[in-house]
């Protein structure tokens, strides 16, 4: 606007206006024109000059501003991305369209609060030294963190590390037992067992080489465990009583398809999302919202308004459909049971088999008596065949004898009664003899005797 008022002041009048009979004053002004239009060209042409790095810079200056542009529009599209992001990895429930099946940090803090309310402190990757084969002390060795912070008289619950075989349950990643911390060091504890080990157990202790992981608090049963686990696979890692209520747990069925499974249990409600509704003590439906920086538990009800709540439960069903609830098992208790039944029948076992050694002492011993009997049995037996054979033998002979003391007696009696008759005919012998004495001695007493 400038150039254009410039020469817009100092142009000549056209030619034909001119006026020759103008004189010196005109020559004088055409003079000074002709040095004004020298300088004016001059700052015409410093002016050209000027506007090369003008318009360089006015050309980088809208080459910054379009790509200043284009960055800014890139940032925005970024910070929307990004905003959305945050807010997935902050309120994602792991089920929002974008979320990739993650969970927000609320979400994650949550489930993070229920992890450490049902497992308590762990210590993984510790290494036990060999354990004594009688007691089943063992020193063991802590990784992360340093130090270890664990008490004495502290109980833990020792697992092997390794997985489970389900070909061989035998093998693979056992329990070991419950343990109590006696005595501590920078990054070793020493362990004892709280229960007395039987020789099975003590053999799985003392075999086990590690790694070991220590639980403060027995691992809980939960739902999630087993979920999305083939039956196959369940099979081979449960027993086959009770395999029924994990093959059906978290299935949506009726209460009558529950009680023709045979199912023990319960069946909750869930919304058309499948997620079970929760209640709280006078039976409103809630939820939980996030957990605050205490490790509080946030719950809201179903306008969105925080509640507080002293107890929650599942809403279960009547009469109607639902998810299957398996029961949960409380492992400790179950494990201290499954050790008292197990003592118990170790001990009556241990009872039965002194009883059966005593049971076979005595019948090896009335069979000892037995043989012995059977062998007095023989003998006596053969004495008694040998007696009878010997009583035969003396009755007979007894006949003989007595067949011959008979004809000896018959004998005797006949010679008796001979002996009698010659006694009396010697008698009466003797008595006529006497007679013919007595006769010739009165005869001669009365004759006299005529001498000789």
């Amino acid at each position: 606007m400038e150039i254009k008022g410039l020469r817009a002041k100092w142009h000549p009048a056209p030619a034909e206006k001119t006026s020759a009979a103008s004189g010196p004053r005109n020559r004088v002004e055409a003079d000074g024109l002709s040095r004004m239009s020298i300088w004016n060209k001059i700052l015409i042409g410093l002016i050209f000059v000027a506007l090369l790095p003008f318009f360089y810079m006015a050309a980088r200056t809208l080459k910054t501003h379009q790509h200043w542009c284009t960055l800014a529009q890139k940032h925005e599209q970024e910070i929307a991305r990004l905003e959305n992001e945050n807010y997935l990895l902050e309120e994602a429930n792991g089920d929002e369209e974008g979320a990739g099946g993650k969970m927000g940090t609320k979400r994650l803090r949550l489930e993070l609060h229920k992890l450490l309310i049902d497992r308590g402190r762990v210590w993984m990757n510790c290494t036990p030294q060999q354990a004594d084969p009688q007691t089943g002390r063992v020193l063991v060795t802590t990784g992360l963190p340093d130090p270890h912070r664990i008490g004495a008289n502290t109980v833990l619950y020792v697992f092997e590390e390794a997985e489970a075989d389900p070909a061989n349950l035998g093998q693979g990643g056992q329990y070991i037992g419950e343990f109590l911390v006696t005595d501590v060091a920078d990054k070793q504890v020493q362990l004892a067992p709280s229960m007395k080990m039987n020789d099975q157990e003590l053999q799985r202790l003392t075999g086990s080489q590690g790694p070991w992981a220590l639980y403060e608090i027995m691992p809980v049963d939960s739902h999630d465990v087993f979920a999305g686990m083939e039956e196959a696979r369940l099979a081979a890692l449960l027993p086959e009583e009770g395999l029924t209520e994990y093959v059906h747990d978290g299935q949506i069925m009726t209460t009558e398809e529950m009680a023709a499974a045979g199912l023990t249990g319960r069946l909750v409600v869930v919304d058309e999302n499948g997620k079970v509704v929760y209640e709280d003590e006078q039976g409103h439906v809630v939820r939980v919202k996030s957990v605050n920086d205490k490790g509080e538990i946030v719950y809201e009800d179903q306008a969105g308004n925080e509640v507080v709540v002293a107890e929650i439960h599942e809403q279960e069903v009547v009469n109607g459909e639902g998810r299957y609830m398996r029961p949960l098992h409380d492992y400790e208790v179950l494990f201290k049971d499954f050790h008292m039944q197990r003592t118990d029948m170790v001990d009556r076992i241990a009872s039965a088999t002194r009883d059966r050694e005593y049971m076979v002492n005595a019948r090896d011993n009335a069979q000892a008596h037995l043989k012995a009997r059977m062998d007095e049995k023989d003998r006596v037996d053969r004495e008694l065949t040998e007696a009878i054979y010997e009583r035969d033998t003396a009755v007979r002979h007894q006949r003989t004898l007595e067949a011959e003391l008979k004809a000896r007696q018959d004998l005797i009696a006949q010679t008796i009664a001979y002996n009698k008759a010659v006694a009396g005919e010697i008698a009466r012998i003797q008595l006529d003899a006497a007679r013919q004495i007595d006769q010739r001695t009165r005869g001669m007493a009365q004759g006299g005797a005529a001498p000789n």
